[in-house]
């Protein structure tokens, strides 16, 4: 004879796996974390995943989008201008940038502060990363190029695409819902 209240939990699985309640909690679940990470720039833990601004950048048109600047770094901002400086910069094929954020801002990018590549979002929301080890197991699996993207990007910036303890409420709540 089982225990009370075991017949309850047995009844709520079996509603669960019944309804792959769970599994649709988790995707819906996944969106949420999606819209934090890739159109808001949040980290996990409340940040915002900014770029390293102490670097300058040449940029040439391809591979940039839109035609850029043509301008080179200005000689007084050279460590050895050249005798003869005018103090501008010279023409040339590229583009000079005091930092990526400036570039992006010339290309007509979105400021958000970190924009992540379209496959790793695209991989992220796919369906083929929800995995079903079992009737209550659902994971989110990266592979692949994307796994090592995503792992190189926690290294620079922060975990971005584990849940927020909101995301996780509303995961509970979506699962209540769909049971």
């Amino acid at each position: 004879m089982s225990a009370p209240g075991e017949d309850q939990l047995r009844a709520l699985r079996d509603r669960l796996v019944a309804n792959r309640s769970l599994y649709f909690a988790v995707k819906e679940t996944q969106a949420k974390i999606a819209e934090r990470a890739f159109e808001r720039g949040g980290l996990t833990n409340g940040g915002t995943i900014q770029y390293k601004e102490n670097y300058d950048l040449y940029a040439y048109t391809p591979p940039s989008p839109r035609k850029v600047t043509g301008k080179g770094k200005p000689y007084s901002l050279w460590k050895r201008p050249p005798a003869n400086a005018k103090g501008g910069a010279r023409k040339i094929k590229g583009g000079w940038y005091p930092t990526y954020l400036a570039y992006k801002q010339q290309q007509g990018r979105k400021d958000t502060p970190f924009e992540l590549t379209a496959r790793l979002r695209k991989a992220f929301l796919s369906d083929a990363t929800l995995v079903e080890r079992g009737p209550t197991v659902v994971q989110v699996v990266l592979r692949g190029a994307e796994a090592d993207k995503h792992e190189g990007l926690v290294k620079q910036k922060g975990e971005f695409l584990l849940p927020t303890p909101s995301e996780l409420d509303y995961f509970i709540e979506r699962l209540r819902a769909l049971t």
